[in-house]
């Protein structure tokens, strides 16, 4: 069976906006990723470099301050007399002994010495002017060839002539003792806090002592490259894709980029608060790239995994959702089609909602259904009443048509007879009897079709009540026989009846009698050949009626007129009719009266002559009160 997905279903729109949502968040977080993680990424490593810094200078000036501390008290505790004079102003303590000899220490970084703030620091723009006015040849020289070896020979020869310059500003400043300087390379804790900085935040430091040009802590295997590097920066050489992201008094952080090894790096670089420490710290940023390619390509099959089951879980979810909606749809189908017996039947996962709402539409259903039905029968009566007024008028203008066409004749009959005698046209008595006569005879016939047509108005109109009674049939038909013996005789007719047998049946007598006689009339009008006329009675037990049939030798009537005899005013023959005044009413009157008698009725060709047939219930076949 095929599974046909409808695109207008509520399961599919349900699962198509699930894929859309979803597919939208990871998206959403795919941007995110792409576009705003790396700057979040280098904030936050800013900040880093930031308390990195903090951390390391505050245990360096912590000590130093430690080690002055000791050198100042081994100091007094060599020579009894000793003066000391703190200069706050100057940042210099000055030891004065029993001798008269003065040693000044410096309590001050020396940041506004030739060497650690050299003149225009940080103004890349201006190294570059006194680069071009001819400060130096070989630096000159070196950017110009770009050439590796010229530029390490550069820095090699600034490192050292900065490093003789501090060693001179601190032979003038009276320190003529280099063991008695603070070494940070023997610090256990300055140590320890550059080896948990690594180990924690990843970041490689180099820590360079510019007086004595060597490197006192790294906690990487590239310090030379770091520490060359950190050289070009005192002296004012920076990258020109250099992009400054946090300055301070003492120490820069920016980005870099390094050509050889194709990699771009977070950088901090300056001055601790001592002796003329320098130190550079960097970071490397490729591997957030990495990181978010990394986790784009995992979202992204996360995302696939969870679209494909999520749309499967919910396209599962909603089929047990929309089933039952799915059979309230079918039933207002068919309710729509006026089917009325299909009813919801509840189910167990459906919601109250759609329960109540179930139960609702099977009591609607139940109303409209019975409801129709009224409406129905309503209109079926309504339609019976149309149809009997339209029959009535159908019948009424019929009757009129036919009247006035049957009438028509014997009034011109009469009217020209009338006029006949009144001209003096019959002179003689025998013409005069002759004009008479056929005026008499129109006449009769005239009444007599009144008559007959206020007879079979009345029945077709239900004016005339039905009496039924139990009756003789035998002795009707015998009655109705012995009144006709005087036509049947000038006709020269018999009429052949086997009445031993008495059929009691329910009926109007008098009825009855009109049927038998208009058949008997019928019978003589049209007897030819054998002029054979004989009535007989079948008693059926197994339906409980008599039929009594009335034969007439002569022609068969075409089978095409059969149905059209019953007709009022319908002649086969005309002028046979006309002959012996029959009006084409009789049959129509027969018909009215045994459609009131409920009762079937009929002709059939047979063999020889035609038969005209009605059928009565017997009596004891009725059950009591049937009146």
């Amino acid at each position: 069976m095929k599974c046909r997905i409808n695109p207008k279903s509520l399961r599919f729109r349900v699962t198509l906006t699930f894929v859309a949502v979803t597919a939208v968040l990871f998206a959403s977080v795919l941007a995110v990723n792409t576009w705003f993680l790396e700057g979040y990424y280098r904030n936050y490593k800013v900040q880093v470099l930031k308390d990195a810094y903090e951390e390391i200078n505050a245990v360096v000036q912590e000590a130093a301050e430690r080690d002055q501390k000791e050198m100042i008290t081994g100091e007094e505790e060599d020579s009894g007399g000793t003066e000391v004079i703190n200069d706050p102003k100057d940042g210099v303590t000055v030891i004065t002994g029993d001798d008269g000899n003065s040693k000044r220490f410096n309590m001050k970084p020396p940041m506004a010495g030739p060497v650690l703030q050299p003149e225009d620091r940080g103004d890349r723009d201006g190294y570059e002017e006194k680069k071009q006015a001819g400060s130096g040849d070989g630096a000159e020289k070196t950017q110009s060839e770009n050439g590796s070896d010229s530029a390490e020979k550069t820095q090699s020869e600034a490192g050292t002539d900065s490093a003789e310059k501090t060693q001179s500003s601190a032979a003038d400043a009276g320190s003529d003792d280099d063991e008695d300087d603070f070494s940070i390379a023997t610090d256990p804790t300055v140590a320890e806090t550059v080896r948990r900085l690594r180990d924690t935040s990843g970041i490689s430091i180099v820590i360079y002592d510019s007086l004595r040009n060597e490197t006192l802590l790294t906690s990487t295997a590239d310090a030379r490259k770091l520490r060359d590097r950190v050289q070009r920066y005192i002296i004012g050489q920076y990258p020109k894709d250099l992009d400054v992201l946090y300055e301070d008094e003492n120490y820069k952080i920016q980005t870099a980029f390094d050509a050889f090894s194709n990699t771009k790096s977070l950088e901090s670089w300056g001055y601790f608060t001592d002796n003329g420490t320098v130190f550079i710290m960097a970071i490397p940023l490729d591997s957030i790239r990495e990181a978010s390619g990394i986790s784009n390509s995992f979202l992204m099959r996360v995302g696939l995994i969870v679209i494909v089951v999520g749309s499967i879980l919910i396209y599962l979810i909603t089929k047990r959702i929309t089933e039952p909606l799915a059979d309230l749809s079918k039933l207002s189908e068919r309710m729509s089609q006026l089917d009325f017996t299909a009813k919801y039947s509840d189910r167990k996962n459906a919601a109250a909602e759609v329960t109540t709402l179930g139960k609702s539409m099977n009591v609607l259903s139940d109303r409209l259904s019975s409801t129709i039905e009224e409406l129905k029968t309503a209109n079926e009566q309504l339609q019976k009443d149309i149809d009997e007024k339209v029959k009535i008028d159908e019948l009424r203008k019929e009757f009129i048509a036919n009247v006035s066409h049957e009438l028509k004749t014997p009034i011109a009959l009469i009217q020209g007879y009338a006029e006949g005698l009144v001209e003096g046209m019959a002179e003689d008595p025998e013409n005069r009897d002759y004009y008479c006569g056929v005026i008499m005879d129109e006449a009769n016939k005239m009444n007599k079709m009144v008559r007959q047509l206020l007879t079979l108005t009345a029945l077709e109109f239900g004016r005339e009540r039905t009496d039924f009674r139990e009756i003789n049939l035998t002795e009707v038909v015998r009655g109705v026989i012995t009144a006709n013996q005087i036509r049947l005789k000038e006709k020269g007719l018999s009429a052949e009846f086997d009445g031993a047998v008495p059929q009691m049946v329910l009926a109007d007598e008098f009825q009855i009698e009109q049927v038998i006689t208009n058949y008997l009339n019928n019978a003589v009008n049209h007897a030819e050949g054998e002029k054979r006329i004989s009535i007989r009675m079948e008693r059926d037990e197994m339906r409980g009626v008599v039929r009594t049939t009335v034969f007439n030798s002569g022609k068969n009537i075409p089978q095409e007129e059969l149905g059209k005899l019953w007709q009022k005013f319908y002649k086969v023959d005309k002028a046979r009719t006309r002959a012996y005044g029959g009006s084409g009413i009789g049959l129509s009157i027969v018909k009215a009266i045994m459609d009131g008698h409920h009762q079937a009725y009929g002709v059939t060709n047979v063999s020889g002559g035609v038969e005209f047939w009605f059928e009565l219930k017997l009596a004891e076949q009725e059950t009591p009160g049937a009146e």
